[in-house]
């Protein structure tokens, strides 16, 4: 079955998704941490995308991004996914790792939908049982970020040094102690000569849709989208209790060993758009129809 093609269009919101075929690469260590948000500063360093939110998790990744351009965007999510792979494959000592399926980039095309985007992005370690709540979890996000910024062009920027491959060591073993996992991170930061920094807008996305919002305006979404997030956490406590699951816990989460064998449940077909509105996801499916035809039509010519 052919690709289908991706259609990035510019000043668009998009959800940008990508998983690892099988195993957990995003184990919530402290020199995780410092590979992947310098990893995140070096690769936007030149402004590829207007980062808004992120939250890496176990075997995936969620990037909600203002696309600028299109070839910039691909070339965003597509160095991200490269460094990622180079470094693991340093800490694992392999020559040779297929780490991810087909990356996910759908757009976003309405405020509600942005809302209910950001909504699921935050809730999914307690969906998945890992955290009872978004602040809980150890693993890297845009979360802290987003609580603090109050305008529309709050830009919650931080320095981050860029670990390149060689100042990577092969790990002592998948697992590590918290003191191994300082030493190494520690090592690690030491090496690093270059730093970048790393921008931030939690709340700029609000201008896709509503023209010169007010700062009540800003407010009144980032309280829905708190309210919200709440519920669904407190839906998920219900659920667990009822069925006698517990989370996982940060404590245990900050234990798991790099690439734990696992297999992802979603294996279903890659979506290009993700509405609750019928009428929107037609006018966007026959609109990427229609360029695909142009495609077609172009690569025949030629």
């Amino acid at each position: 079955m052919p690709r289908a093609r991706r259609w990035i269009k510019s000043n668009t919101l998009y959800h940008i998704v990508f998983r690892a075929r099988s195993g957990l690469p995003f184990c919530c260590t402290m020199y995780m941490r410092l590979i992947l948000e310098g990893i995140l500063a070096r690769v936007q360093r030149d402004d590829k995308v207007i980062v808004n939110h992120h939250l890496f998790e176990g075997s995936h990744v969620h990037l909600i991004v203002t696309a600028k351009d299109s070839d910039a965007c691909k070339m965003f999510y597509g160095q991200i996914e490269k460094q990622i792979t180079d470094s693991i494959k340093r800490l694992l000592g392999l020559e040779h790792l297929s780490l991810w399926t087909k990356v996910t980039a759908y757009e976003i095309p309405t405020l509600i939908d942005a809302i209910n985007e950001i909504v699921y992005l935050y809730t999914n370690p307690s969906n998945d049982d890992l955290t009872a709540k978004i602040e809980d979890y150890p693993g890297v996000s845009s979360w802290d970020k987003a609580t603090r910024a109050t305008s529309l062009n709050d830009c919650m920027s931080s320095w981050h040094p860029w670990i390149q491959l060689p100042m990577i060591e092969s790990l002592p073993c998948r697992s590590v102690t918290d003191r191994q996992d300082r030493l190494i991170t520690e090592r690690m930061r030491s090496k690093a000569i270059e730093k970048h920094e790393l921008k931030i807008y939690p709340n700029q996305w609000i201008g896709l849709f509503i023209k010169n919002p007010t700062a009540e305006n800003v407010n009144s979404i980032n309280k829905r989208i708190v309210s919200l997030i709440r519920r669904k956490e407190a839906a998920n406590a219900i659920r667990r209790q009822k069925s006698g699951k517990q989370v996982l816990g940060a404590k245990r989460l900050k234990a798991q060993i790099l690439l734990k064998p696992h297999t992802p449940k979603k294996k279903g077909r890659k979506i290009f758009v993700k509405s609750i509105f019928r009428e929107i996801r037609i006018k966007l499916i026959s609109d990427m129809k229609h360029i695909s035809a142009l495609c077609k039509h172009a690569y025949e010519r030629w």
